[in-house]
């Protein structure tokens, strides 16, 4: 009979944690992006919001996931795949796969979030305005109008957002002194 070793302490992969979250905001995020961009495009905001929710399917559901497999071999090729101790090198340097710090978790992994807002908001930005190139070359279009800087807005604007959303929970755990 084979054993199995379970290692409760492999520590947090925080795409388990941060993909659940864009999932649930992926349709407020549509509409928010589609209306942003639609207000200087003007095509329509139903015409708008297919192509701005293919163009956030294709950042959540691919971009997202392979910047955060980036950062953990980065993470893990620089040493920090091995506990260092607790401090900001732990939710920045080591915020795609936290170490167990299981007294910390409580904001270190609302701090996590907030560090990986960053790379996920500039991934979303390079794919989803490819995507919308793609998808709005076929219709009259004011060529004066930068793709790229009207999915730039769009996606501060969502991910600043994102990052109240992780912000929250650091402010609250602060003010109640944990």
């Amino acid at each position: 009979m084979a054993s199995t070793l379970v290692i409760a302490n492999a520590g947090v992969p925080m795409l388990i944690i941060y993909g659940p979250v864009l999932l649930i905001a992926l349709v407020p995020i549509i509409v928010l992006e589609s209306a942003i961009i639609n207000h200087t495009a003007n095509i329509g905001f139903a015409a708008m919001s297919w192509r701005v929710g293919l163009a956030n399917a294709v950042s959540t559901l691919m971009g997202v996931p392979l910047t955060w497999l980036a950062l953990v071999l980065i993470q893990m090729f620089t040493g920090g795949g091995s506990a260092h101790g607790v401090g900001l090198h732990a939710v920045t340097w080591q915020a795609p796969w936290l170490i167990p710090y299981e007294d910390d978790l409580h904001w270190m992994v609302p701090a996590a979030g907030l560090v990986l807002t960053v790379p996920f908001w500039f991934v979303s930005v390079v794919i989803e305005s490819k995507v919308l190139n793609r998808t709005l070359r076929q219709r009259a279009f004011d060529a004066g109008i930068s793709i790229k800087r009207l999915c730039f807005v769009a996606n501060t604007w969502s991910y600043a957002l994102l990052g109240v959303f992780w912000a929250v929970p650091l402010v609250m755990d602060a003010v109640q002194g944990k």
